[in-house]
């Protein structure tokens, strides 16, 4: 019994305590606004409520905080903008009373606030801090310039300001309403979902995962990460172009009775969906909107929101073959029966497997920027149009799937098969699909070029290698027709040819220091598919003969000996500005020249040059 009378006395002195420290902090408050001159003070701390009323007002303003977030609740349920309305909080904090003296003064002198305009005040302002509740009100002007009268009601005085400090306290309600639509933060947001009931029914939802956005409905497929990211940047950046006065809401007209598009935005915590009616105006166009459950009706514009008209196409991922060039070691393409097998050795090298002339498989060096450039081209391959995400096989017949003009298989951590089928007639794109999945593309027609089924493509494009100490003591080039030497270059010894190139005209100095440096290492434009002959043949029992032939004498230091060896390759007339044909004895292979050799050669086989060179330097 003792024990339950101590706890009721306990809660007796907490309620006592707790009254007196309310009281203690409302007179300290009033006497810290009155000791430093300003006039709201310390209750401006920690503001929850703000109530704005007067004339020049169509209805009274009463703004909440929750969640550090403030929020209109009359005369239209919105949320509020947190820097219009810090704005006032802090024009608030340094509103300060030029004189002030008691009411009771005023009724003294037989003057009541009537005479002030206090009775029926401009503009009546009260804020709330949970602790103590501020109400200020403003009224008339004084006699004396720019001043204004002002009435405390905490503490029953008549306060003088300057009236510029009441100025900058008018605020509209169109400046206080948040312009923004969707206040989700972006990180939080995990869905987008768009329902649309005209011109035909429509619903797009797409998701959020662990490696970015992905369509869940009307198909189930990857979405362009960056483009749904810059959707939704548009759509919680979009801002009401235009409130909607109460007065003047029909919903018929507005099309909100029964929207056509509804857009929502989900996120971890709450989600938004903005409703679409009508157009309200054709140029730009805008139209009428509303926030599901929310009593307010504004005006969009139509540019962010257009823009998922067809989002089922336009924010997908148009980059459909998908693998880890890491994880790549083989490439097998075929068409019709050809088949041309890369693979990938473990320095990261590659070899093209080809046939020698006794039909057995043979591995070759492949060319490195070849492979790299395969790898790209399939990898970049991008939809330019989605045909089906349901073909049927008749479907896939006629697209050529069936018997693809291409096969390429990748081979990863698990294995996949691009087709490229036939040619679209109407758009010059070719179908395309990853077997095993539904959907047909259009794409552009570069992939065939990019993808050829010849292992000649792919081999390294350096036909013959000098070592390092290789040594070249004499280049001749030979005109076939006549036997004549049209130059034969030999310096004292093999490491004096840069005296000897100083001595030479530039134009010249230039080709021979590329027949030097091409035969170090020569490097061909493509191969050719026959061997090596005394002539080129063509179809019909024509041919091409060889023109000109380089010869080269090598040194290979070998010990305290050295070894000679003799190179020798032909070329064909320049048949173009950029086409000319070699041949190689020494690796029984024909070829295209790059460039740099075909314009080197020039300078010596030009019939000009030709008839005025000096042969021998």
């Amino acid at each position: 019994m003792r024990y339950k009378f101590t706890l009721i006395l306990l809660a007796f002195n907490l309620i006592a305590f707790g009254a007196l420290y309310f009281l203690d902090k409302k007179e300290h408050a009033v006497e810290d606004a009155s000791a430093s001159g300003y006039i709201l003070g310390n209750s401006l701390i920690n503001v929850q409520e703000i109530a704005i009323e007067g004339k020049n007002l169509a209805d009274p303003i009463f703004l909440k905080k929750a969640n550090n977030n403030w929020h209109i609740e009359t005369p239209v349920s919105w949320p509020a903008n947190f820097y219009a309305v810090q704005r006032i909080l802090n024009q608030l904090q340094f509103l300060k009373a030029d004189a002030r003296f008691p009411r009771s003064e005023i009724e003294k002198t037989g003057q009541t606030l009537a005479d002030y305009g206090l009775d029926d005040p401009v503009m009546t302002l009260s804020v709330n801090n949970e602790i103590v509740r501020e109400q200020i009100s403003f009224g008339n002007t004084t006699s004396l310039a720019n001043r204004l009268y002002l009435l405390n009601h905490s503490t029953d005085e008549v306060l003088v300001i300057d009236k510029d400090q009441f100025n900058t306290l008018l605020v509209d309600l169109e400046d206080l309403r948040n312009p923004e639509i969707f206040n989700i933060p972006v990180f939080e947001l995990h869905a987008l979902i768009l329902k649309r009931s005209y011109p035909a029914n429509l619903s797009i939802r797409i998701s959020r995962k662990a490696d970015g956005w992905y369509f869940e409905s009307p198909i189930q497929a990857a979405a362009n990460n960056a483009l749904v990211n810059n959707a939704i940047s548009k759509l919680t950046n979009l801002k009401v172009y235009q409130f909607i006065n109460k007065n003047s809401i029909n919903l018929e007209k507005f099309g909100l009775d029964q929207p056509q598009t509804r857009i929502t935005l989900q996120g971890n915590h709450k989600n938004q969906t903005l409703l679409l009616g009508n157009l309200a105006f054709k140029n730009p166009k805008r139209y009428y909107a509303q926030l599901e459950n929310t009593p307010t009706y504004f005006i969009v514009d139509a540019e962010a929101l257009e823009e998922l008209e067809d989002a089922q196409e336009d924010l997908r991922d148009k980059f459909f073959v998908k693998f880890d060039v890491a994880e790549l070691n083989a490439v097998d393409i075929e068409q019709s029966g050809k088949k041309v097998q890369l693979k990938r050795l473990e320095d990261g090298n590659w070899q093209v497997m080809d046939h020698d002339k006794s039909g057995e498989l043979i591995a070759k060096s492949a060319d490195p920027a070849k492979i790299a450039d395969l790898i790209t081209s399939i990898q970049q391959l991008e939809a330019v149009n989605f045909i089906s995400d349901m073909p049927t096989q008749e479907d896939l017949a006629h697209y050529g799937l069936t018997d693809p003009q291409r096969l390429i298989r990748l081979q990863t951590k698990e294995a996949l098969t691009l087709l490229i089928g036939d040619m679209n007639p109407k758009t010059q794109k070719f179908y395309a699909k990853i077997e095993n999945a539904p959907f047909v593309y259009e794409v552009d027609n570069f992939i065939l070029s990019e993808t050829p089924v010849s292992p000649l493509k792919y081999e390294t494009r350096i036909i013959e290698k000098l070592p390092e100490v290789a040594e070249i003591k004499e280049i001749r080039l030979v005109n076939l027709k006549d036997g004549q030497t049209i130059y034969q270059g030999k310096p004292a010894n093999a490491k004096q040819w840069d005296a000897l190139l100083n001595n030479l005209p530039e134009t010249r100095k230039l080709a021979v220091d590329t027949l030097l440096a091409g035969l170090h290492q020569f490097s061909v434009q493509t191969y050719l598919p026959y061997a090596f002959q005394s002539v080129i043949p063509l179809e019909n029992e024509k041919s091409i003969p060889w023109s000109f032939k380089l010869e080269a004498d090598v040194d290979l230091p070998s010990g305290e000996k050295s070894q000679t060896q003799k190179l020798e390759y032909f070329f064909t007339e320049r048949l173009t500005g950029s086409m000319q044909i070699g041949g190689s004895p020494q690796t029984k292979r024909t070829f295209t020249l790059n460039q740099n050799w075909i314009d080197a050669l020039f300078s010596f086989t030009d019939p000009v040059a030709y008839n005025n060179t000096n042969v021998t330097d």
